[in-house]
């Protein structure tokens, strides 16, 4: 006699049997959360983070030195400020010891770069480099010289950097990710008073900033790749340790948003197909939604399914909000306006923050119209499509994206979260315990913030339309 399963327990058999799959997957996480970490702290107030990373098949030996300090566009508290003091500090001769690398040294990624609450400065080279790199970067906490010729030709190159966005702009007009900062933070300065504003800066005014800012008590030292540990360890004791102590400045958070009643339409020429942005305000870093908050943005819009060696997150619009924003307007693509190698990673923000979701309207159809149909669709995927085979797909997938990025070619993903666990959360080895983290974010959480953002005014919509 034939065995009769039942069709609705078959279907629970199933769906046990593939959550069961995706936990076990998030139970077996990317190699890089298991890196030997080591962590210093000096009398100076300095401290250092050590990683060795597992190889990555196929690819050469190379080591990350980045120096990561308290000081970012938030305690600036002047737009392009903080900006252009990257430039001096990353471009002047540390006044200690200026270590120079050997011509020979083969460089896999180098650069300085300014976030909301720290800045860095970088370079991934060659192992065989690091006892060149460590104090090159390093000794620059102790000031830096006070170069004429070197500040001008950096306003230059920061003030060309703002020409290059206004060139963009000029040339294919504003994009949602250009007009969604206000909607959080109301109106933004002009791009043309931008230049006049970072030309108008004096010498005086910006090492006032570095003085203040650039301490040993300020800083962070992050070497990480194919390196040993103890080695590293003595090499970076024989400098770090000798640095006196100054006082250091207490960080800065930026500013709160402000408050948003409607959505925010502006019109542009080049708007021939409405473009469209929403912004959801992120928890505060510490508190424990903000991994729900990554969570949710992971399964809303999905992918990041590349090769470690792409820029793109490569979001998708199979995704449950992707769907349903295809269905709605008939959009041809989605985004978050980020790019791995050169957007801060999430866990990196202390100062308030907000996830972006970018999309081009393809269908016609009156301006008004727009923003309720985003709502009904954003309000969708929070809720009819959140179920718990969703949740942990999302789960298992930023786990994955994450572990990925951070062994990009350059490293830097993996030195901007061993920095921000140091400077945010107190220790760097939070690194080890972050797939265990996301994989006990509780659905109710999830389903609290998710409850959140379908609430009038929590998901803030911007328009760019034609005119």
């Amino acid at each position: 006699m034939p065995l009769r399963v039942p069709i609705l327990a078959l279907r629970r058999a199933l769906c046990a049997a593939l959550l069961l799959s995706r936990t076990t997957a998030t139970q077996s996480p990317p190699p890089v959360f298991s890196a030997e970490l080591r962590e210093l702290e000096f009398p100076n107030g300095m401290r250092a983070v050590i990683a060795r990373t597992p190889p990555v098949e196929g690819r050469a030996p190379r080591a990350f030195a980045g120096l990561y300090l308290r000081y970012g566009s938030a305690a600036a508290g002047r737009p392009e400020l903080a900006h252009l003091v990257e430039h001096i500090v990353a471009n002047n001769a540390p006044a200690l010891v200026n270590y120079v690398l050997p011509t020979a040294t083969k460089v896999y990624g180098s650069n300085a770069m300014t976030r909301p609450d720290y800045m860095s400065f970088f370079r991934t080279v060659s192992p065989d480099a690091l006892p060149d790199i460590i104090p090159n970067r390093a000794n620059r906490v102790l000031g830096i010289r006070n170069d004429s010729a070197i500040f001008e030709r950096e306003v230059g190159r920061v003030a060309s950097e703002a020409q290059r966005r206004i060139d963009r702009i000029a040339a294919s007009g504003l994009s949602a990710e250009d007009v969604l900062p206000s909607a959080f933070w109301g109106p933004q300065v002009s791009l043309a008073a931008l230049l006049d504003s970072i030309h108008g800066f004096g010498r005086t005014a910006v090492f006032e900033q570095v003085e203040r800012y650039l301490k040993p008590a300020n800083a962070l030292l992050v070497i990480a790749g194919d390196i040993d540990v103890d080695s590293i360890a003595a090499l970076v004791t024989k400098h770090l340790s000798t640095y006196p102590a100054r006082m250091p400045t207490p960080t800065i958070v930026g500013p709160a948003f402000v408050a948003y009643t409607r959505p925010l339409i502006v019109t542009d020429a080049y708007a021939i197909d409405p473009r469209v942005g929403i912004g959801l305000p992120a928890p505060e870093r510490r508190d424990p939604e903000f991994l729900a908050y990554m969570i949710l943005d992971q399964y809303l819009i999905g992918g990041r399914g590349l090769a470690t060696d792409s820029t793109s997150q490569g979001r998708s619009l199979r995704s449950p909000l992707g769907t349903r924003l295809a269905n709605a307007f008939s959009i041809a693509d989605i985004d978050d306006g980020r790019d791995a190698r050169t957007s801060p990673p999430a866990l990196s923000f202390q100062s308030p923050s907000y996830a972006t979701i970018s999309f081009t309207v393809k269908r016609a159809m009156p301006t008004d119209s727009i923003a309720p149909r985003t709502l009904a669709a954003l309000r969708g995927a929070l809720t009819t499509d959140l179920t718990d085979d969703a949740i942990a797909k999302a789960k298992h997938d930023l786990s994955d994206y994450l572990g990925r990025s951070m062994l990009a070619p350059d490293l830097l993903p993996l030195g901007d979260h061993l920095a921000a666990f140091s400077f945010i959360d107190g220790s760097a080895k939070r690194l080890k315990s972050l797939p265990s983290e996301i994989d006990r974010v509780s659905l109710v959480r999830i389903r609290t913030l998710a409850a959140r953002y379908v609430a009038p005014g929590m998901a803030r919509i911007v328009i760019v339309a034609a005119h």
